[in-house]
């Protein structure tokens, strides 16, 4: 059993402040990722590699009248690496001087115990907590978790790992931020197969469109937390999980959603869009950003009287 004590736990939003009243303004803002600790959740590989190595890569130093800041740094949660993934922690740990930039911890994102470890991992290896979370693991409604095989005796795991993992790290964000006295950033990796339908895979629909909801209904803690919660929206995306030559689900999975490479943008393009989603303050809590083929935009939300 887990012991939850020592980390601060906020289960009332109203007993530090009204969301809609005159609390304090801790909104995070404009926030650079250089000398932070990132956490990102299927960093093995696709986007989320794509974003760890593009943020590897940016300078630490803010300006030669500044003091250097440390190296930005980074825990790859996956469940395994893939040959490039191990090539750029290899690479990015090969300096002589800096010590370990990135490390990788085998993470199996549906389990709560596990998601928990990684603020262990930051603390052990760094001796702080993350700043930056990244929640980009993700599953395709393979057939062994799917709405139409309906194998799964208790539940479906795409949904512990699309919908209830995503959740689960924010909040476990949250609590370590606001116990640590720090600001932070927390990113989900949704979709634009929330804005359409499709009968052969319901769930992961359904997963993504949800973390639309989710993302928007924390738009309040980055005022009253200090911790910035948002989505970013990519369309269609040459990565593994489309173009795996061994799976037979990324076969399937390209006529079901008419994959072509007309329409597929690089992981490297929602990796920047990332960056900025980030650093920007521009995207205040609550945003969900779009990216594909068109460019970039603000998903404009409307709330409706019921």
């Amino acid at each position: 059993m887990t012991d939850h004590s020592s980390v601060e736990t906020r289960t009332d939003p109203f007993a530090h402040g009204n969301p809609s009243g005159n609390s304090p303004d801790r909104s995070v803002g404009a926030f650079s990722t250089a000398g932070k600790i990132l956490v990102v959740t299927g960093g093995g590989s696709g986007i989320c590699l794509s974003f760890a190595q593009l943020l590897a890569a940016s300078t630490s130093a803010s300006g030669s009248s500044a003091p250097p800041l440390p190296p930005t740094r980074i825990i790859l949660a996956d469940l395994r690496l893939t040959p490039e993934a191990e090539d750029f922690v290899r690479e990015a740990n090969g300096g002589s001087s800096g010590g370990v930039r990135v490390v990788f911890a085998k993470t199996n994102v549906a389990r709560r115990a596990e998601l928990e470890e990684l603020v262990q991992v930051s603390l052990r290896t760094w001796g702080d907590v993350p700043d930056v979370w990244v929640a980009g693991a993700g599953i395709f409604e393979p057939k062994w978790s799917s709405f139409w095989e309906d194998s799964e005796e208790d539940g479906y795991e795409t949904l512990n790992i699309n919908l209830a993992h995503p959740i689960k790290l924010a909040r476990l964000a949250i609590k370590t931020l606001v116990a640590h006295d720090k600001k932070g950033v927390v990113v989900a990796v949704g979709s634009t197969t929330s804005l359409t339908k499709n009968y052969a895979r319901p769930i992961y629909c359904a997963s993504k469109d949800a973390i639309n909801s989710f993302v928007r209904s924390m738009e309040p803690a980055d005022k009253l937390e200090g911790v910035k919660v948002v989505c970013v929206m990519p369309g269609i995306v040459s990565t593994p999980l489309w173009l795996s030559p061994t799976s037979p689900d990324a076969a399937s999975a390209r006529t079901q959603f008419s994959y072509t490479s007309d329409v597929a943008i690089a992981p490297s393009e929602v990796a920047r869009t990332m960056r900025e989603l980030v650093e920007s303050g521009a995207y205040p809590g609550g945003t969900v950003l779009r990216v594909d083929r068109s460019g970039q935009a603000v998903l404009p939300f409307e709330t409706r009287k019921r």
